[in-house]
């Protein structure tokens, strides 16, 4: 995992996880300021996944023994209607932020350690 973070606002910009060194997510925030506060003003997540169908994932709650409950994705993607035989899983989504109220309507109790 990469963590990339704007040393000048303190905010983490991206966001970066791979398996084998192929990416498997990105994260990437962009921020504006509102009220002397950095917030999200755009995400993006990105996923891309090679190679899916030769993958397997185990229940981590089942104790049974190495392999006892082991699935492909090819299997888990067909069953969420997606076709494994292209042999790759990609997707975005796009998140926008906007209307924020900073610090507007919460007691500034909640915020203060109590001894």
């Amino acid at each position: 995992m990469d963590v990339f973070v704007d040393a000048k606002e303190w905010v983490v910009t991206e966001v970066g996880v791979y398996l084998d060194s192929e990416s498997v997510f990105t994260f990437k925030t962009d921020y504006i300021e509102v009220s002397d506060v950095m917030v999200p003003a755009q995400s993006v997540f990105k996923i891309g996944v090679k190679g899916i169908s030769r993958w397997t994932t185990q229940n981590p709650f089942d104790f049974g023994g190495p392999g006892s409950d082991r699935e492909e994705f090819e299997k888990i993607a067909k069953n969420a209607g997606f076709d494994a035989e292209k042999d790759e899983f990609v997707g975005e989504m796009i998140m926008i932020f906007s209307k924020y109220k900073v610090n507007q309507g919460i007691d500034d109790a909640l915020f203060i350690k109590k001894k």
